[in-house]
């Protein structure tokens, strides 16, 4: 039975309307809901809002029809309320979703979208191939990105991704592969990763190094693409190098502590080396300090980062030396590090 409060919903007294949602609200009867579905129409904003509030607090399996009505609302905010609550209704949703998802304007497909993923959890590997038809980029990424909810993944889906126009939908599939270990050590990336490397963003490169630097251990062809990144002067790619690198035994990469010696950018030989206890990382930090064939900065770099490290009795002889070289610069630090240490 509906409370008596229903009646003055239309009355023309603004502040009785008002009043009677107030009061309905608080009498918090799903009894009630039929009285507001035509203020979903009404002319004042306040009022279509508050009977999709009570849509969202009282509406349930049975009322089908009120879905269907925000799914033909003019009012682009209800059409996407509809594919919401569409999830509450049976069999009727299938319907309602399916052409909420070809709506003319992109938040309601999106919404469409997002329901169908929802009640169709178990058929999602199927979903994500008809995703990544969309015309919409945004959606074609939200089709990648549910990959990480199946068991078994189809690589063909994820080069599919990689092969996008899209930064977005390109950069899902590599946060997908990058996550998962027994995709990130798969060959049949490798063509596309490499692809991106040479002809997108930074920010891509950066996410395709996170994936392919670890192969270079056993890869000559990724070996060249290491020294070639090593030589970057970009932060972001450099940052991804070094903690990729840090997680492996970077030292045995084939040319590497040679290509430091001589070519890798200053910002990648003092990041790798800095706080690095490999005895490795002391021969290479030796051998630099020792040659002048690096630039004076870095070598710079290299005396100021071991401020406040162990330090082996060489490089200690060393920075001796370089304080009472001729070098000004170099010399300066030097002394500063020996009054530090």
């Amino acid at each position: 039975m509906r409370h008596p409060a229903t009646l003055r919903l239309n009355h023309k007294d603004e502040r009785q309307r008002r009043r009677a949602v107030r009061k309905l609200f608080e009498v918090d009867d799903s009894n009630n809901l039929d009285s507001f579905v035509p203020l979903l129409e009404d002319s004042d904003q306040w009022y279509r809002e508050k009977a999709m509030e009570a849509i969202i607090k009282w509406a349930g399996i049975d009322d089908s029809r009120i879905v269907n009505k925000l799914s033909n609302s003019n009012y682009v905010e209800q059409r996407v309320l509809a594919s919401k609550m569409a999830l509450r209704l049976g069999q009727e949703k299938i319907a309602i979703i399916e052409k909420l998802c070809d709506d003319e304007e992109i938040s309601v497909r999106i919404s469409g979208w997002e329901a169908k993923f929802e009640f169709n959890d178990d058929k999602i590997g199927d979903l994500v191939l008809e995703g990544m038809d969309s015309r919409d980029k945004i959606i074609r990424k939200i089709a990648i990105n549910k990959l990480s909810e199946v068991d078994e993944i189809d690589p063909g889906i994820i080069i599919k991704a990689l092969n996008d126009k899209s930064y977005s939908v390109r950069n899902a599939a590599l946060e997908i592969i990058r996550k998962d270990s027994k995709l990130s050590k798969m060959d049949s990336f490798d063509t596309y990763l490499l692809r991106i490397s040479t002809e997108n963003t930074i920010k891509e490169i950066s996410s395709v190094i996170k994936i392919l630097a670890k192969k270079s251990l056993y890869d000559l062809e990724m070996k060249g693409k290491v020294l070639s990144w090593s030589e970057s002067e970009s932060v972001e790619i450099t940052d991804s190098l070094i903690s990729t690198l840090r997680e492996i035994k970077w030292w045995q990469i084939k040319d590497l502590k040679e290509h430091m010696y001589e070519k890798s950018s200053d910002i990648f030989v003092t990041r790798l080396l800095r706080g690095n206890k490999e005895s490795v990382a002391t021969e290479i930090r030796i051998k630099i300090l020792s040659d002048s064939k690096r630039s004076e900065s870095m070598r710079a770099r290299l005396i100021e980062d071991l401020v406040g490290r162990p330090v082996d009795e060489e490089s200690l002889e060393i920075i001796k030396k370089i304080s009472i070289s001729e070098n000004l610069v170099l010399s300066t630090v030097a002394k500063e590090f020996l009054i530090e240490y």
